[in-house]
């Protein structure tokens, strides 16, 4: 073999070991450009309201992530003295017959302040469906509904869509049976109902509401 050739021959490993190392470290610069590019801590005492995505929260198929809201303790929620059909603070415009008689007379028990995510669905599906995307517990509570609702009680830009779109709550009733709430902004104000989980389909664009 000629001295050229033994040249070429013996660059041959470290040119394949300079372009391993080199695609190493471009995987993992892109990696951790792409972690942390949305990734975003909320401050519980100081923040009620991110658009950013939360450290930790990925988007789950057929799920995008919207926003992570700061939802504050509280000692005790008396459903029947907040939920009132005709409320004229709250622009609480309608209430449904099931919504009355499964969630009226519930009292939920204080619980320490947490954060809830926001979700929209990329495709329609059922409650089942999109329980099962969660892969976590996705009941939430009728607090929750209140403080949501309340800062946007007029229709205002907010997390809750308010185009005429569901806001999706699956919450436990006052004897543990857990429904779908829907809130939904009409133009005038808040309606609120709940069905059994899975008599309806989801369709793209409605909004989850999840710990």
């Amino acid at each position: 073999m000629d001295t050229k050739g033994t040249a070429i021959v013996m660059g041959f490993p470290q040119s394949v070991s300079s372009i391993f190392i080199f695609a190493i470290f471009t995987v993992a610069s892109l990696s951790c450009a792409h972690a942390a590019s949305p990734c975003h801590s909320v401050d519980r005492g100081e923040q009620e309201f991110t658009s950013a995505l939360p450290c930790g929260v990925e988007d789950l198929h057929g799920l995008e992530m919207q926003a992570a809201i700061a939802i504050p303790a509280y000692k005790q929620f008396v459903a029947s003295e907040h939920f009132i059909e005709g409320h004229a603070a709250l622009q609480f415009a309608w209430m449904g017959s099931t919504f009355r008689e499964r969630f009226l007379r519930k009292i939920e028990p204080g619980q320490p302040g947490r954060l809830l995510h926001i979700y929209r669905l990329k495709t329609a599906a059922s409650d089942a469906q999109v329980i099962e995307q969660m892969r976590t517990d996705v009941t939430t509570s009728l607090h929750d509904v209140w403080v949501l609702i309340t800062r946007q009680s007029r229709g205002e830009a907010g997390p809750l869509s308010t185009e005429a779109q569901p806001n999706i709550f699956y919450i436990r009733d006052a004897v543990g049976i857990r429904w779908a709430v829907d809130v939904v902004w009409n133009g005038g104000g808040w309606e609120i109902g709940a069905s059994a989980i899975d008599s309806l389909i989801r369709t793209r664009g409605s909004r989850v509401i999840s710990p």
